[in-house]
């Protein structure tokens, strides 16, 4: 169960920030102020939405990596059975790759820190 919910938080917030990187190169572009004032206040809003979920998936994704340590920690004969490493060693290769594989570069964002610094240290 851990495995899937942190996956699945991280997929979220990560998705999330691929929205907001592209809805802030939009807003950047000089076209942006061509467009008509609800259809800018249409985006600003779906940004501000982005934003506010992105932070509460990478709340609560931080919070599962963190259960996860302290579990690991406490009850480790427990996950070191070989089918609970084998599917936690999967699942830890595939956040790594999200994180730092050849798309991270997607997941820029402006003013990042302000929004995410609570949370830098575990990601």
């Amino acid at each position: 169960m851990l495995n899937n919910d942190t996956t699945y938080l991280l997929d979220e917030s990560l998705s999330k920030l691929v929205l907001i990187r592209a809805l802030q190169e939009e807003m950047a572009n000089e076209s942006f102020s061509k467009l008509a004032k609800n259809v800018q206040e249409e985006k600003e809003k779906n940004l501000s939405d982005y934003e506010r979920q992105c932070q509460s998936y990478m709340q609560l994704a931080v919070a599962t990596v963190e259960m996860i340590a302290y579990l690991t920690s406490e009850i480790v004969d427990a996950f070191l059975v070989p089918e609970i490493v084998d599917r936690f060693a999967a699942m830890l290769n595939v956040n790594l790759k999200q994180l730092a594989g050849p798309r991270c570069q997607e997941l820029k964002v402006g003013y990042l820190y302000a929004h995410y610094s609570n949370n830098a240290h575990s990601v």
